[in-house]
């Protein structure tokens, strides 16, 4: 065989050996932005809300860490007035804060006043958040939800 042919082939072996495993440890690796977050868990917790009570049957599971990112849902009041929501939370056992949600403005409806809620929130819980609607009327129904994820603590 050619001495320019051999070395040719030789080359062109060196670079297909090692090319490949650059080539295959490139598109079988995970990300680093991956690899740095954490594995989310999506959840929304529902509640009923009856008189000036909401309670939901939903728990956070042991060792993970609620994060609320949005509260949905509506509130009905036999008064012309606002019905605000309450929220609050725990951190490993004691109290972590509240939050005080206004709704999105009311309106009439079968002789009943709605109070809309559609907001972007940022709450961490270790146990399910406490809600209370908080209105100068007894007679709010309906419910909100809760949509966020879980993450290992």
């Amino acid at each position: 065989m050619n001495r320019s042919i051999r070395r040719s082939l030789l080359a062109a072996a060196a670079v297909a050996l090692f090319a490949a495993p650059a080539f295959a440890q490139k598109t079988g690796a995970t990300s680093v932005v991956e690899v740095e977050k954490p594995a989310r868990t999506a959840v929304q917790i529902y509640y009923d809300c009856m008189l000036d009570t909401c309670s939901s049957t939903y728990i956070v599971p042991a060792g993970m860490r609620l994060v609320v990112e949005s509260v949905l849902g509506k509130l009905t009041g036999s008064a012309n007035a606002p019905i605000n929501l309450l929220i609050g939370t725990q951190l490993n056992g004691a109290f972590a804060g509240e939050i005080w949600l206004s709704p999105s403005g009311w309106f009439p409806q079968n002789n009943f006043f709605v109070s809309p809620y559609k907001e972007n929130v940022r709450m961490y819980s270790d146990t399910t958040p406490s809600i209370e609607p908080i209105t100068s009327v007894s007679s709010s129904t309906d419910s909100i939800s809760l949509i966020g994820y879980l993450v290992k603590k």
